[in-house]
């Protein structure tokens, strides 16, 4: 199989320019003959939207573009893309922070973040609900996946046990024999950060004892910037492919 990263610069909010990025992405992918491709987190929607949640015209805006896009999808492709999804329940934040698999003629199929951050320049579980990272595996093409959404990969102790989470829900999802791990990340920018990366990757391809994809968002929201870094490990955790990272 022939998985595309796309690693690419959204608009926040501006929802038919993302739609027509992410499509001429996905025609590039097809053009290479690729079997699949993965964009970052909230690709859609932009990140981080922030109080534009409070907004709801705006996410009835983004799932319009949404329906639109999976029409003008091209034929005999997959693809895993970061958006806002509404929280169907009567309890709870109104959202999630999701992902979701797509393709020509078929059902999406969505995904939802668990862990939702909420320090530094973060404020997500003031609009997104907690989902449940142990039903986040997928089949495509005869393969067998992981979903997984930027700080869900991100509760695993350091060298010296420190965690900023109690629990680390990776640890108790059921593992199953996959062909890969896949993370759609918005992560920020700074020094060190990238070292961060490669350590929680590492623990989670060794969890599953398989590769892992990591697909990091590009460019500026406000102070917060997103520098790209794109990488494959094996499931030894060495670094088989990569992208550029912009600083």
């Amino acid at each position: 199989m022939r998985i595309a990263v796309a690693q690419i610069n959204p608009v926040l909010a501006d929802f038919q320019f993302n739609k027509e990025k992410i499509l001429d992405f996905v025609n590039q992918a097809v053009q290479r003959k690729c079997d699949l491709v993965v964009f970052p987190e909230c690709t859609l929607f932009g990140y981080h939207p922030f109080d534009l949640l409070e907004r709801e015209k705006l996410v009835a805006k983004q799932e319009a573009e949404f329906k639109d896009l999976i029409k003008k999808l091209p034929k005999n492709i997959g693809v895993i893309m970061g958006l806002i999804t509404r929280n169907p329940a009567k309890k709870g934040r109104p959202y999630f922070n999701s992902a979701a698999l797509i393709a020509k003629g078929e059902k999406p199929r969505f995904f939802h973040k668990q862990l939702l951050p909420t320090g530094d320049v973060f404020d997500e579980a003031r609009f997104i609900e907690s989902g449940d990272v142990s039903k986040n595996y997928f089949k495509w093409k005869g393969k067998k996946f992981f979903l997984t959404i930027c700080e869900d990969i991100w509760a695993w102790p350091d060298a010296k046990g420190n965690s900023p989470y109690r629990e680390n829900p990776l640890a108790k999802v059921k593992k199953q024999k996959i062909d890969m791990v896949i993370n759609l990340s918005a992560s920020p920018y700074f020094v060190g950060k990238m070292k961060q990366r490669e350590y929680v990757t590492q623990k989670t391809a060794a969890y599953f004892n398989a590769p892992i994809m990591y697909v990091n968002l590009v460019g500026a929201q406000d102070e917060i910037i997103f520098d790209g870094g794109s990488f494959v490990l094996d499931k030894k955790g060495k670094k088989t492919s990569d992208l550029p990272a912009v600083q």
